[in-house]
């Protein structure tokens, strides 16, 4: 048997193998990020078409976003190696972002309720918006990062409580649908399905991207372009045979209507 043969099949193997599995991930990712938008579109779908088949158009308009987010995704976990040399520094960065996270978008959302509800002038409202996010943000990174500082080395139970700072938008949305006024209520009711659908989408995004996950590559690799494409074909026969399809499943979020309209 020839080594060096052996050696040059393998290296042409490796980068098949890492596409393959990248695709697989990026598949998973856009199915897990897609459930609450089929979930909530499952009672409104067209004459015909089944749960499957308007999941599969979701992951379909979900893949190639994803595939790209998951790739800076990647990169990034290169270039933080080099600037969080130890695991402990990197969780506690990543509790530090994740209470500034926490705050700033739920900060945000409370406002741009506030403004939707209250102002009919666009243009004073975006200003407004774009100050009051720059201060909440200015003034929440310092508080983060102490936060983060002072949680490392402290009990589980502590730290978890810091990581429920990323519940606080979900809290705030239903805090503000449930409100008494109805100029509020329905702004939560329009913020509430883009969040949930955002929130979906990155926290997938990060959980394979940055490998928090273990995953059998080779089982990646091989499986992960032909239910890629398995999907991307039921989806795009989905959108086509079902015209009203993109339309329901875009209504309630817009953040993949764009994908879906122009597959449609």
């Amino acid at each position: 048997m020839d080594p060096e043969g052996t050696r040059e099949a393998s290296a042409g193997a490796a980068p098949l193998l890492r596409f393959g599995s990248f695709v697989g991930a990026a598949t998973l990712a856009s199915a897990l990020a897609t459930v609450p938008a089929v979930l909530r579109a499952a009672g409104s779908l067209p004459s015909g078409c089944g749960s499957f088949e308007a999941w599969a158009a979701l992951v379909t308009a979900a893949l190639v976003p994803m595939l790209v987010v998951m790739w800076i995704l990647a990169r990034a976990k290169v270039g933080l190696r080099a600037l969080v040399p130890t695991a402990s520094d990197a969780r506690v960065l990543a509790l530090g972002v994740a209470i500034w996270v926490g705050l700033e978008t739920s900060v945000l959302i409370v406002l741009g309720a506030l403004l939707r509800a209250t102002t009919h002038h666009h243009a004073l409202a975006g200003v407004t918006f774009a100050v009051g996010a720059l201060l909440a943000g200015t003034l929440f990174a310092p508080l983060a990062a102490r936060v983060a500082r002072a949680m490392k080395g402290r009990s589980a139970a502590l730290r978890a409580g810091a990581w429920l700072t990323l519940a606080l938008p979900v809290a705030a949305v239903a805090v503000l649908a449930r409100g008494q006024s109805a100029g509020l209520s329905a702004a939560a009711s329009s913020i509430g399905p883009r969040l949930v659908d955002t929130l979906a989408f990155v926290g997938a995004a990060a959980l394979f991207g940055l490998e928090l996950v273990p995953l059998r590559r080779r089982l990646l690799a091989l499986l992960g372009p032909p239910v890629a494409a398995i999907a991307l074909a039921v989806g795009i026969s989905a959108l086509r045979s079902h015209p009203g399809l993109a339309n329901t499943l875009g209504a309630p979020c817009r953040l993949l209507a764009a994908m879906l309209a122009r597959l449609g």
